[in-house]
């Protein structure tokens, strides 16, 4: 208890308003649709909006979710800080820049104008997406100037996301990771209203018993292997210490890698094909169609299933050896003997993301399937939130042992 108490002198109660008062507005951003919207779709959807039990109303929650102003969420800026995650790599001038606090501002700066740059132009791809002719229209057909309005909206309202996840970090529970806190949190809500919504929508309670306890099961296993892997280290003699004949070892991460930019490479690139398809909706619906139906685990074809995982799965592997071949190939001052271990560090972290990310939510599909209701999984969403959680709760408790203050996460991501 006492460990427990330090901690919560470390984070204060000022904190934990201010994180409550960020996740409220960020919520609450949810519900201000963009300006064009369908007034005839709005109503509709309104229509459709069951809240006449608790259930219903959880699930029922979100109705403007998919056409708020936040609709692309903080995923611009997550992009961005991967993006210039490598290039300061990469580049000798910009890892020279991150040593200084200037320099680290002015990668801020620079991150954050990308950021703007790439939500403008995912912005423009959701405006052609929401014009594609349904009954009723979700946008009506827009000029140039109204377009351009809603795109704007799209980058302001991730750009306010962004000023969220900066307080997060200077006033909030974010410890220089907010905007990675408000991206993880962003599904698990989702999934929350989508549960609640499962069951508001079942008749009978009791055929969920089943698929709602593998769904369980695969979640507390999912949380039970990523806490395990993600706390893993290999402890191994340097090589100093072998030409000495010491004791001394070195600790060498099992999850190198982290938890993020490999599924996230990996879901670019799946998702690649999806985004074609949705420009080619109108023209060529039949080919937009074979494409949705292709790039899932879960469409007719079994064999297109099984090359569709087998692909993804590599790809999650080949870029988690990609981002510790970029880290440490480049930065690191250890002996080329050291490299190995962590090149074969590096794989066994990549199979254990394509794990969890790909082959744990295809079973889970197969099994509450099997049980009578399907209840999606993201393994994805599920691990990044557990690291960071854990990422967070291991910064304050080193901060506690050295009676430090309230201590900030390495600017690596997660």
């Amino acid at each position: 208890m006492k460990p427990l108490a330090h901690l919560w002198r470390l984070v204060g109660w000022k904190r934990l308003a201010v994180t409550g008062l960020c996740l409220v507005a960020w919520r609450a951003l949810d519900q201000i649709p963009v300006a064009e919207l369908n007034p005839k779709f709005m109503n509709q959807l309104l229509l459709f909006t069951n809240t006449s039990t608790f259930l219903h109303a959880i699930g029922g929650a979100l109705p403007f979710d998919r056409y708020s102003i936040v609709v692309m969420g903080i995923g611009p800026y997550i992009n961005a800080l991967i993006i210039m995650s490598i290039v300061a790599v990469m580049s000798q001038r910009m890892r020279t820049m991150r040593e200084s606090p200037d320099g680290r501002l002015r990668l801020q700066r620079w991150t954050k104008a990308l950021a703007v740059v790439l939500a403008f132009v995912q912005s423009y791809g959701w405006t052609v997406l929401m014009q594609v002719p349904t009954f009723p229209p979700q946008l009506d057909a827009m000029d140039w100037f109204s377009q351009l309005t809603v795109m704007l909206e799209l980058t302001a309202g991730t750009m306010i996301l962004v000023l969220l996840s900066d307080t997060l970090d200077e006033f909030g529970l974010g410890f220089g990771s907010g905007a990675v806190l408000i991206y993880a949190l962003s599904p698990l809500a989702d999934e929350v209203h989508e549960l609640a919504q499962t069951f508001a929508s079942t008749q009978l309670f009791a055929a969920l018993y089943r698929p709602f306890a593998i769904w369980v099961g695969f979640s507390v296993a999912l949380v039970v292997a990523t806490v395990v892997v993600v706390l893993a280290v290999r402890r191994m003699p340097s090589v100093e210490s072998r030409k000495a004949k010491s004791t001394k070892r070195i600790q060498l991460k099992v999850l190198m890698s982290g938890v993020l930019r490999p599924p996230m490479f990996a879901q670019a690139v799946m998702f690649s094909p999806v985004i074609v398809a949705n420009y080619y909706m109108v023209s060529n619906p039949d080919l937009a169609r074979w494409i949705y139906s292709a790039m899932n685990p879960y469409g007719p074809n079994p064999w297109i299933d099984l090359a569709y995982l087998a692909i993804y799965a590599t790809l999650v592997i080949a870029f988690a050896y990609f981002v510790v071949a970029i880290d440490f190939g480049r930065t690191t001052t250890m002996p080329r003997e050291m490299l190995a271990p962590i090149y074969r560090l590096a794989l066994i972290g990549g199979a254990f993301l394509a794990v969890i990310v790909v082959l744990v939510p295809f079973l889970n599909h197969l099994a509450t399937y099997a049980a009578g209701r399907v209840i999606p999984l993201s393994g994805f969403e599920a691990v990044l939130l557990v690291a960071l959680i854990l990422a967070i709760v291991g910064a304050l408790e080193q901060s506690g042992k050295k009676g430090g203050g309230v201590p900030v996460l390495a600017s690596r991501l997660p």
